[in-house]
């Protein structure tokens, strides 16, 4: 098997203090998804990235988290904060 998803989880008291993550660009094979409910785990076509949590936490798995972006509601891209 290739390489391992690592994680990064937003609890839901880290989202209480700001923004929580809606929407992640894989930037490997361009995939915009977005986790619309809890447990709705959302993979991009090559399976590089996932997002799953909806509106109550954002938990978010990628290969390489170098190419892994968030989308905000404009429609801008930011790198991920993995603090």
């Amino acid at each position: 098997m290739g390489d391992q998803l690592m994680c990064l989880e937003i609890t839901r008291k880290q989202i209480m203090k700001k923004d929580k993550i809606m929407k992640i660009k894989c930037l490997v094979c361009g995939d915009i998804i977005e986790s619309k409910s809890v447990h709705d785990l959302v993979c991009c076509k090559c399976e590089s990235c996932y997002i799953d949590g909806g509106n109550y936490y954002s938990h978010i798995g990628a290969k390489d988290f170098g190419k892994v972006v968030e989308v905000k509601e404009d429609g801008s891209e930011v790198k991920l904060d993995l603090k």
